[in-house]
C-alpha cells in the first residue's frame, strides 16, 4: 500500500503562523538534514530545504505587491511537519466516535457518574464529550497512533458563556498516553470569572508546573489549543481560534515520568463546585496529530525565474538556530560581567567592572549612561589576571577612584559588593580599602583593613565629619586571599541593621567571614558616590579592585553571587546549559536519564555562547542538537544514551532497508591512544596495548591511532576516566552502517512510517536478520543523524548510525550484561550440529555460572544460546543451541569462547 505523506509548512508572517503549504513545489523535494553528517563530528545546523511558488511575489522581500511586505525578511521562523491523524468530525456516528477522517479508531472512557458509551456521539462537524456530573471527566484516545515526539492540536467549545460555581476544563489535550493512571495532559481551565488558565499534568502525578494565567477571556468563543511533546520537555499553548496563532508558548515543563510512545486524545472536564445545567456538553473540532520534521529560520528568499519569467520561484534553505550561533564572534563577557546585572537586576544603582584594557585612563560603568570613576594616579589596568571568574583587573599601585551616583530613591537596604585582593605580605599599616557616601545621617561609611593584626573595621562618618560608629572586628586573614565583600545597611527603626564579611574566592560556596552589628540612633541613606582608596594610600600597591557595585534593597543573595564568583566552578554539564541558554533566551530541550546525571564542569571561560556550549558537549560526551519543535537547542546526556530500548527495529528479511545498504569495515573512528587534557590542566593518557584494535602492528593489532581530547573537568582525577571511556569509544571492533536508508512508501506501511517519524538523534536502531549481507553478528546503531526527502507526497529516510555497543552499559543487579571469559577455550572440535560443548577455563575466577542460563555465547563467530552449564571446575559442559544467528560450521579445540553481551562499564 503507497503511503500519501501530507507535508505542512508554515511561516511566522504578519504576527501569526501562516500555512504555505499549497505555496511548495511538489516538483522539488522537501529535504531535512540534522544532527551528524559522519559519526563522530558535532552535530551540524539542521536544514531544510525546498522551492516556494513566487510567482505572486509574497516572498520577495523588496516586493510592495506582496501580502507580506514588510514583515517578511531575514530569519523568517519555519517549521515543518508530517500529519499522522486529522479529523473534522464529518460524520454522524451515535455512541462512540467512529473512524477519523484519515482512518484511525478512538476509545472512549472517562471518571464520574457512570460512563455510558452515549457519552461520545459524533453529529453536525463535532465531536462531543458530555459529562453528566460534576468532579467527573471523559476522554477519547485514538488506539493505533502512538509517538514520544508529537505535536497536537484541536478546537474546542463550550456550551456555556458563562461559567458558574467553580471551573470548567475544556480541550485538555492528552500526550504518550499509556494508560488510564498513566498519561501527559494540558490542563485548560476556564474559571468561573471567565479567566483561562494552561498547565501540564500528570494524570495520578497531579500538576508538573504552576497553572499560567492567560490574556484569554472566555466569552463562549472556540478556543484552540496545542500541545507538544519532545524528548522530556512539554509544551502547550492556546488562543482563540478566530485569530492567528502566535509564536510563543503559553507553557513548557520538563519532566521525564513517561518516556515511551503512547496514544493521544482529548479529555474534558466539569470540577468540583459547578453549578452550570448538567450535564455539560463539551464540541471539539479539527483534531490534528502531526510529527514535527523541523524548526527553523530563513534567512534568504532568493528570487529566480525560468527564461520566459512567467515561472518565478524561490529555492530557500532554512536552517536551525545553530546556524546564527555558530555566525558569532563575540565572546560572552566575563561571569561576573555578564552575571551581576542578571543578580541584581533593576535595583542594581551603580557598577563598575573593573576590565579596562592597559591604556585606560578611567574605569568605565558597567551601566550604559551612567558616568565612569575619575582616576587620580597611575593603576596598572589589565594587570591581574588570577580570577576565572573575570577579565583581568588593575593593580591600584596607591592610585584613587571616584565614582558617582545617579540619584535614586532608597528602599529597604543599600548593599555594596566589590572584589579586592591583598598580597602575601599584607601591610603593616591600616589601608582604608573603600568610602561609599550616603543621603543618610550615616553619611560617609568606609571599611579599612590592618594585616598587622588581622583586622577590618567598619567606620561610619557624620556630615560634620564626625565619627558616629567604629568597630574593629578581629580574624579577618586577607593577606594572600582573593575575597568578595558585601557590606549591607538596612533600616530598622531609629537604628541601621549592619552586615559585613567576605567569601574566599578558594572556599566552598558560602560566606568565610561575616559580622553583624547595629549602628544605633543614625539612618542610612541612597550612594551618591564610591571611592577606591579615599586617602591615596601608597600602601594600597600590589592590590586588586574589581566589580564594585551598588545594589538597593538588597537582601542577602546567597550562594548565586558565589558561584559568580568562583566562575561556577564544579556545576554540572546540563546545568550550565540551561543557564546559558536561559539567559540568552534559547529553548532548551534535554534527555537525562537521571538528575544530576552529567559531568562537573571546570570554570566558565570568556567564549562564544556556542563555544561553550560546545565545551560542556565535549566534557560530559552527550550530543547538542536542534529541536524539531522549536527554534531551539536540545541536548542528550552521555547516560541518557547507556542501555537504552531500541526506538526502531528493521528486518533485512522484511524489505525494511533501501539500496544501498552495506556495511563499512574501515579506520574512520579508530583511536586506541588517548590523551585527555583539562584546559588549564592535567592530563592523562590510556592506551590499548593488546589485542585486535591495538597499538601494536599487524596481525597483533592495528597500529597506533593516537588523538588528544580538550575538557574542561571540575577535577584533574578525572582524566583518566574520561580517557579510558574515549578509548572505549575509539577501539569498537564493529562494523559501521554509515548509511541507512528506508522507503518511508515501504510494504510494512504505517507502523513503520511512523517509528521513523519518532527516532530523533542518538536513538537506538536494531537491524535483524542482516546475513544477506553477510554480516551475522547483532546489529545494534546510534542514530547519529538523519535525513529525509520528500517529493510528490513520497518519502525516503536515511540514518548516519554508529555503533552502541560502547553505550550498553551494565547495571547491577540486572541479567542482561554479564562478565565475559578472558581464559576460555572450548576442549574440543565441534561438528555443525554438536550440542554438548566441553570448555576448558584457565583461571578459576573466570569460570562459567550454573544457575543464570540461558545466555549467549560466541564460538568462532557462530552464537549459541546456552541452556545448561554442568560442573563447579574446569573442565565444564554446556548444552547449547546451535547456530542462533544463522552461522552453521565447525570449530577447533582451542577457540576462544566469550559471551555475547559482555559487562561495559560506563564513564
Amino acid at each position: 500500500m503507497s503511503i500519501r505523506h501530507d507535508i505542512r509548512t508554515r511561516m511566522f508572517l504578519g504576527g501569526q503562523w501562516e500555512d504555505v503549504t499549497d505555496k511548495v513545489y511538489q516538483r522539488s523535494a522537501i529535504e531535512i538534514e540534522r544532527g551528524r553528517s559522519d559519526e563522530e563530528s558535532v552535530t551540524n545546523p539542521q536544514t531544510c530545504s525546498l522551492t516556494l511558488d513566487n510567482r505572486s511575489g509574497d516572498f520577495s522581500m523588496r516586493n510592495p505587491m506582496g501580502q507580506w511586505y514588510g514583515s517578511i525578511g531575514r530569519n523568517v521562523p519555519m517549521e515543518v511537519r508530517s500529519v499522522i491523524a486529522e479529523d473534522t468530525f464529518d460524520r454522524t456516528v451515535a455512541s462512540g466516535f467512529g473512524t477519523s477522517d484519515s482512518g484511525q479508531t478512538y476509545s472512549g472512557n472517562g471518571f464520574g457518574g457512570t460512563v455510558q458509551a452515549s457519552d461520545f456521539n459524533v453529529a453536525s462537524g463535532l465531536g462531543t464529550l458530555s459529562v453528566p456530573t460534576t468532579s467527573a471527566y471523559r476522554y477519547v484516545v485514538m488506539d493505533d497512533v502512538s509517538f514520544r515526539n508529537v505535536d497536537v492540536q484541536t478546537d474546542v467549545i463550550l456550551p456555556v458563556v458563562n461559567v458558574l460555581g467553580a471551573q470548567l476544563e475544556p480541550g485538555n489535550l492528552i500526550l504518550r498516553y499509556q494508560s488510564f493512571t498513566d498519561y501527559y495532559m494540558v490542563r485548560l481551565v476556564v474559571t468561573a470569572a471567565e479567566a483561562v488558565t494552561i498547565t501540564f499534568h500528570h494524570v495520578t502525578g497531579g500538576e508538573l508546573i504552576t497553572p499560567v494565567t492567560t490574556t484569554l477571556t472566555h466569552t463562549g468563543q472556540t478556543l484552540r489549543v496545542r500541545a507538544q511533546a519532545e524528548g522530556q520537555t512539554l509544551r502547550a499553548k492556546v488562543w482563540n481560534a478566530s485569530d492567528g496563532e502566535p509564536l510563543d508558548w503559553d507553557v513548557t515543563v520538563h519532566d521525564d515520568t513517561i518516556t515511551e510512545a503512547g496514544a493521544v486524545g482529548v479529555r474534558c472536564g466539569v470540577a468540583a463546585g459547578n453549578t452550570n445545567p448538567l450535564p455539560i456538553v463539551f464540541s471539539i473540532d479539527n483534531f490534528t496529530v502531526m510529527s514535527p520534521r523541523f524548526a527553523g529560520e530563513v534567512s534568504n528568499f532568493p528570487t529566480d525565474s525560468d527564461v520566459s519569467n512567467e515561472d518565478r520561484y524561490s529555492a530557500i534553505e532554512a536552517a536551525g538556530i545553530l546556524r546564527r550561533l555558530g555566525q558569532g564572534t563575540s565572546p560572552l563577557r566575563s561571569t561576573l560581567r555578564q552575571g551581576i546585572p542578571d543578580v541584581a537586576g533593576t535595583n542594581l544603582k551603580a557598577y563598575w567592572p573593573c576590565e579596562d584594557g592597559k591604556t585606560a585612563t578611567s574605569v568605565a560603568s558597567g551601566i550604559p549612561g551612567y558616568p565612569a570613576m575619575v582616576v587620580t594616579g597611575s593603576p596598572d589596568f589589565g594587570e591581574y589576571d588570577e580570577f576565572d571568574s573575570t577579565e583581568p583587573l588593575p593593580l591600584v599601585r596607591g592610585s584613587t577612584w571616584v565614582g558617582d551616583i545617579p540619584e535614586y530613591t532608597l528602599s529597604g537596604a543599600l548593599d555594596v559588593r566589590f572584589i579586592v585582593t591583598v598580597p602575601d605580605a599584607g601591610w603593616g599599616e591600616n589601608v582604608r580599602l573603600i568610602e561609599i557616601e550616603t543621603m543618610g545621617s550615616a553619611h560617609r561609611i568606609s571599611l579599612s583593613y590592618n594585616s598587622a593584626g588581622d583586622t577590618a573595621t567598619l567606620t561610619v562618618n557624620g556630615r560634620d565629619g564626625s565619627t558616629l560608629y567604629d568597630v574593629t572586628a578581629v580574624g579577618f586573614a586577607m593577606s594572600g586571599e582573593k575575597m568578595f565583600w558585601y557590606l549591607r545597611f538596612s533600616q530598622n527603626g531609629a537604628n541601621i541593621d549592619a552586615e559585613w564579611g567576605y567569601s574566599a574566592y578558594d572556599a566552598l560556596p558560602g560566606v568565610s567571614l561575616g559580622v553583624t552589628t547595629t549602628i544605633n540612633n543614625q539612618t542610612v541613606g541612597a550612594a551618591t558616590r564610591v571611592t577606591v582608596n579615599p586617602f591615596q594610600s601608597a600602601t594600597f600597591d600590589e592590590a586588586t579592585m574589581g566589580h564594585i557595585w551598588v545594589r538597593n534593597n538588597g537582601g542577602p543573595l546567597g550562594v548565586t553571587i558565589t558561584d559568580l564568583f568562583q566562575a561556577y566552578r564544579g556545576e554540572r554539564a546540563l546545568d550550565r546549559m540551561i543557564r546559558l541558554c536561559e539567559a540568552n533566551g534559547i529553548p532548551l530541550t534535554y534527555v537525562e536519564s537521571e538528575a544530576d546525571d552529567t559531568t562537573e564542569m571546570g570554570t566558565q571561560r570568556v567564549e562564544t555562547l556556542l563555544e561553550q556550549l560546545r565545551e560542556c558537549e565535549s566534557t560530559d560526551g552527550g550530543t547538542l542538537f536542534e529541536s524539531r519543535g522549536v527554534l531551539g537547542l536540545t541536548y542528550r546526556t552521555r547516560r541518557s544514551l547507556y542501555s537504552q530500548a531500541a526506538a526502531l527495529t528493521l528486518d533485512v528479511a522484511n524489505n525494511d532497508l533501501a539500496h544501498p545498504f552495506r556495511p563499512v569495515e574501515d579506520d574512520t573512528n579508530t583511536v586506541n591512544d588517548v590523551e585527555a587534557k583539562n584546559i588549564n590542566g592535567s592530563s592523562a593518557r590510556e592506551e590499548l596495548s593488546t589485542g585486535r584494535m591495538s597499538v601494536q602492528d599487524y596481525p597483533d593489532g592495528v597500529g597506533r591511532y593516537d588523538s588528544r581530547f580538550d575538557l574542561n573537568v571540575y577535577r584533574d582525577v578525572e582524566l583518566r576516566d574520561h580517557a579510558s571511556w574515549r578509548l572505549s569509544k575509539g577501539t569498537v571492533d564493529e562494523a559501521r552502517w554509515p548509511d541507512v536508508r528506508v522507503d518511508l512508501d515501504s510494504p510494512q506501511g504505517a507502523a513503520l512510517k511512523n517509528a521513523l517519524l519518532d527516532l530523533d538523534i542518538d536513538d537506538k536502531v536494531v537491524i535483524e536478520n542482516t546475513s544477506a549481507v553477510g554480516v551475522y553478528d547483532p546489529v545494534s546503531q546510534l542514530a547519529r543523524g538523519t535525513s529525509e526527502s520528500f517529493v510528490n507526497h513520497r518519502g525516503m529516510f536515511n540514518v548516519t548510525a554508529a555503533p552502541a555497543s560502547p553505550y550498553e552499559i551494565a547495571v547491577l543487579d540486572s541479567s542482561e550484561y554479564v562478565l565475559d571469559s578472558g581464559s576460555s577455550t572450548i576442549n574440543e572440535d565441534l561438528t555443525t550440529t554438536e550440542t554438548d560443548v566441553t570448555v576448558v577455563t584457565t583461571y578459576a575466577q573466570d569460570l562459567w555460572t550454573t544457575t543464570e542460563e540461558p545466555f549467549d555465547i560466541v564460538i568462532g563467530g557462530e552464537i549459541m544460546t546456552v541452556t545448561a552449564v554442568t560442573g563447579s571446575t574446569s573442565p565444564q559442559v554446556y548444552t547449547v543451541t546451535r547456530s542462533v544467528n544463522g552461522v552453521v560450521k565447525t570449530h577447533s579445540s582451542g577457540a576462544e569462547v566469550h559471551v555475547l553481551d559482555s559487562f561495559r562499564l560506563g564513564l
